[in-house]
């Protein structure tokens, strides 16, 4: 037999309610951020799709550009027909180096090494000449990383790698190394000036 106690109701109620005022308010919470999360990633399509559009026609920019000066070059006398080539040659390689940076965004991890050969490819055929006895040597270790580190790391190395080529000398040398599996240093040098006699190198090495 079950018996209702008023008394004991009467203060059971208000507990009820509170509880059910509580789930209600969590589920609003919930709802909204939802909704939230949906207009984010929303957002964040429309900005790939814009990104993709904007690499897609500056590549297209490259090409009619460099289709220009090699049309410009067939009548030309052959000295500016030859600096015309290395011009259009130079664009096109550009075009190669901008693609390569923005290869990963689609991808989760890449393998640095790999990939760091391919762009300096790249730059070898954007920066040297046939003049230029130069070359970029790429040594270290087999490393896959994810592509939110690769690509800065891609964009540092191509930046050093310019900066080597217009006030150093020789041979590039970029070293890849793995302290521990979850330490790795990256460096490149080169046979230029160097760094002035009191500089100091302490906590100035790339960890990730």
């Amino acid at each position: 037999m079950v018996t209702y106690n008023a008394k004991y109701a009467g203060r059971l109620w208000p507990a009820i309610r509170q509880r059910h005022q509580e789930i209600k308010t969590a589920d609003q919470v919930h709802a909204e951020l939802l909704a939230r999360e949906k207009i984010l990633l929303a957002k964040t399509a429309d900005l790939a799709r814009q990104s993709e559009e904007f690499q897609h026609r500056l590549l297209n920019a490259v090409q009619m550009i460099a289709s220009l000066l090699s049309s410009q070059s067939r009548s030309a006398s052959a000295d500016v027909a030859a600096q015309l080539t290395i011009a259009a040659n130079r664009i096109l390689a550009f075009g190669h180096v901008h693609r390569r940076l923005h290869l990963l965004n689609s991808r989760k991890s890449v393998e640095f090494k790999r990939f760091l050969q391919l762009l300096c490819a790249d730059l070898s055929d954007l920066l040297f000449t046939d003049q230029m006895n130069q070359a970029i040597d790429i040594q270290g270790t087999e490393l896959e990383i994810s592509t939110t580190l690769g690509i800065p790391l891609g964009f540092i190395v191509s930046e050093l790698v310019t900066n080597s080529v217009k006030h150093g000398n020789g041979n590039i040398k970029i070293r890849l190394q793995s302290i521990s599996p979850a330490l790795h240093t990256l460096s490149i040098s080169d046979d230029g000036p160097g760094l002035p006699e009191n500089y100091d190198t302490e906590d100035r090495f790339l960890f990730f």
